[in-house]
């Protein structure tokens, strides 16, 4: 398949690209990062969406004929695209993967896989962190690279050789990059929520009670239907899909009281009907509503509240205490929560993780106990 190429215009400077006979114009001065990120994204919305796996399609070249990088990114999206679940959803792994690989292979695609080497990744991810890449995200994009060349020999598209050597190409470490690192996600305050929530749809104000309380994903929030809940020995119990399904591992959370005032009513449900409908409220039968929220549009419902109510602070001349927040950090606040009350493998399994490490990023250190434990013994 032949990629497109990213061109600067003729007279102007700003970049284009030439699909299917249309010149599309790409947003920002040429060259420029968010010039480089939309072109990142067509190729991912327009060129690799439609290589849609197909049965018996092969990307094995001819016999005496070499495989290009361009051939390696398509057979591996092929994979991804069955191997990853919910695909076609905008915040899944697979839609990460797609824009990654096809950001790649804007750069390398015409090269041949026997040719790339540890030296062309390490000058591609200088490339990332020139353009001003987070350095988590730098790693996050050179480790899925890894992982698709590592793939590729285990369906001996490539010989093992490459895969090991490309391999050999270290993450970025902290302190010794120049790459900036993003700030930690702090736990929300009950303040700032409860100051948002007069100015949520009523839909969105029970989704945001709910994870409140459980500390859930927002993923398996908006997923959410009748069928995922059970009574077991008089407690309401939550078996929600989350992004670790396809390996296998369970996530259950009780549901307490308070939570439970909510959830119930919405129990009357079909089995397998969305929990948190954007038609309701809405006229319930309005086209342009979808019958669920995605991770996205939660978000924003969220991010749209937070600016009515510092608007109508200023309308009214009130000095408004209020930090923004996103409905991830909820989830932290419940993990500090629960960590400081019962420990960290009380969080840990709250929060439905495999190890104490990972719930450690998400429940905040309780500082004020370490001081009190540093003076008591010395």
């Amino acid at each position: 398949m032949k990629v497109p190429k990213y061109r600067k215009h003729s007279t102007r400077n700003y970049g284009i690209i030439e699909w299917r006979g249309t010149r599309h114009r790409l947003p920002g001065t040429f060259n420029s990062a968010e010039s480089r990120a939309a072109y990142s994204r067509f190729l991912a919305d327009h060129v690799y969406s439609d290589q849609a796996p197909k049965a018996g399609r092969t990307y094995r070249p001819p016999e005496g004929k070499r495989l290009r990088i361009n051939g390696l990114v398509l057979a591996f999206l092929d994979h991804s695209k069955s191997f990853y679940p919910n695909p076609d959803d905008r915040k899944s792994t697979y839609q990460t993967v797609k824009r990654i690989c096809a950001a790649f292979s804007q750069a390398y695609g015409a090269e041949y896989v026997d040719d790339f080497g540890p030296l062309k990744l390490k000058d591609y991810q200088q490339q990332l962190v020139d353009e001003g890449s987070a350095r988590s995200y730098v790693n996050k994009r050179i480790g899925i690279i890894k992982q698709m060349f590592k793939w590729g020999a285990s369906d001996e598209l490539l010989a093992v050789t490459v895969h090991q050597a490309v391999a050999t190409v270290d993450g970025l470490r902290k302190g010794r990059t120049a790459a900036p690192d993003h700030d930690a996600r702090r736990p929300v305050e009950w303040s700032d929520v409860a100051a948002t929530l007069p100015f949520l749809p009523a839909t969105i104000q029970t989704m945001v009670l709910v994870q409140w309380h459980t500390g859930c994903r927002s993923d398996s929030l908006c997923n959410a239907t009748p069928s995922q809940f059970k009574i077991d020995d008089d407690v309401l119990l939550w078996n929600p899909k989350h992004k670790t399904d396809y390996l296998g591992k369970e996530v259950i959370i009780p549901i307490g009281p308070l939570c439970r005032k909510l959830i119930e009513p919405l129990l009357a449900r079909s089995p397998d009907a969305f929990l948190f409908n954007p038609r309701d409220g809405r006229n319930g039968s309005n086209w342009r509503y979808r019958d669920q929220y995605d991770a996205g549009s939660y978000r924003q419902a969220v991010k749209r509240a937070q600016a009515a109510a510092v608007a109508d602070a200023r309308a009214k001349n009130i000095k408004l205490d209020f930090n923004r927040w996103t409905p991830h950090q909820m989830r932290h606040s419940k993990g500090t929560l629960i960590r400081k009350r019962y420990g960290i493998e009380a969080a840990r399994i709250m929060l439905g993780h495999s190890s104490a490490s990972v719930t450690a990023i998400y429940a905040e250190r309780d500082l004020e106990l370490a001081k009190r434990i540093a003076i008591e013994t010395g």
